[in-house]
């Protein structure tokens, strides 16, 4: 006769796992259409110490080998579930800014710095060149680069890809060729003068703006001339365009005046101030040099204002040369006859006046160098 399950006996502890219970398997009607009886081990359910009647009222739950133990109040969370940051108490005390890690040390932080070790005991804050770092954007030397050399020796020009050499030659160069490529032409394929070149008049745009074609003379010896206008030509170098002397100023006063060599007596005063040396190739084949003079006296006076040219350690060398003024108080002017002067000499200027008076006046003196 069956015998129901609520006559049987009360297992009274925990079940094994293995213990069997009676359950309905609804799914499957082969013994009656609300399902078949079969059997299931109590491994597949939440177990109990049996303390408490219910699992929220505390106690424990076993089930696949685990053990929960479940509090006498409140809930157990079941798996897959979140907190939000206030259900975690202690959060605030292990790590709200990175700075509160025990082993990072910030120190004022700026703009692109990195988190590096500092070979002690601490993470600190530094620009990448402090940590040893590139920054992304960077340049190197020619040092840096450790197997350059090794590109430079075994790559050739002509292995670069828009690079098309053929047959070069001295003095070519590279050259675009407007169809994708760099291709060796001498300088005048690729459109340019060579260093040592010459043009034809042709080639010189604005050459009329500076000088017409004059063409050479006619003859040696003929001398290019302007207008006032700027016209340019070649005329004979006849005795109104050849320079026939020329003046180098021995002695020039500073004032309209001139310079009071007056000493109340006739002694040759020197002016070795105005010296000068010697050079022969001063003076054109054929020339000859002289002296000229401008000298005054005060207008109650008769007398003569003098010069000669005196040669360093030897003397005079030329005789003395005297401007009259016979009291007309005006410069008068006196030219030496010719003299002969040493290459390489120094030589100097002497001044009197012949009445020893205390008004006579020199003026320009000056060294003439005249063609025959």
């Amino acid at each position: 006769m069956p015998t129901k399950i609520t006559s049987l006996t009360s297992l009274g502890a925990t079940p094994a796992d293995n213990d069997v219970v009676p359950i309905v398997d609804v799914s499957d009607t082969s013994q009656a259409a609300t399902g078949t009886a079969k059997k299931l081990t109590v491994v597949y359910f939440a177990k109990t110490d049996g303390s408490a009647t219910t699992v929220t009222g505390g106690g424990t739950i076993s089930l696949g080998g685990y053990t929960v133990t479940v509090p006498s109040t409140g809930t157990v969370a079941m798996d897959g579930h979140t907190h939000t940051e206030s259900d975690i108490t202690d959060l605030g005390s292990y790590a709200e800014n990175i700075n509160d890690l025990g082993d990072v040390t910030i120190t004022t932080p700026a703009d692109n710095e990195v988190l590096a070790y500092d070979g002690v005991s601490a993470w600190i804050n530094q620009t990448p060149a402090e940590a040893g770092l590139a920054e992304a954007s960077h340049t190197h030397v020619e040092a840096d680069i450790t197997d350059l050399g090794s590109y430079l020796t075994t790559v050739a020009i002509d292995d670069v890809s828009d690079i098309v050499i053929t047959t070069p030659a001295d003095n070519e160069v590279l050259a675009y060729d407007s169809g994708g490529n760099w291709i060796n032409q001498t300088p005048a394929e690729a459109g340019l003068a060579e260093a040592s070149h010459t043009h034809v008049e042709a080639d010189i745009t604005d050459l009329g703006s500076y000088e017409p074609a004059l063409g050479n003379p006619a003859s040696d010896g003929y001398v290019l001339s302007s207008t006032a206008a700027g016209t340019r030509s070649w005329v004979a170098n006849t005795a109104a365009t050849a320079p026939t002397e020329f003046r180098i100023p021995l002695f020039h006063p500073t004032s309209t005046t001139g310079v009071n060599i007056a000493t109340a007596s006739a002694a040759w005063n020197s002016y070795e101030g105005n010296a000068f040396r010697w050079n022969s190739e001063m003076l054109p084949s054929g020339w000859s040099v002289y002296l000229s003079i401008w000298g005054k006296l005060s207008a109650s006076v008769s007398g003569q204002c003098r010069v000669r040219l005196y040669r360093d350690g030897v003397g005079e060398v030329s005789s003395s040369l005297a401007a009259s003024s016979n009291g007309d108080a005006g410069w008068n002017y006196a030219e030496s006859s010719s003299f002969s002067l040493v290459d390489g000499a120094d030589y100097y200027l002497e001044a009197n006046e012949t009445t020893a008076s205390s008004s006579a006046y020199l003026g320009t003196v000056q060294l003439i160098i005249r063609a025959p």
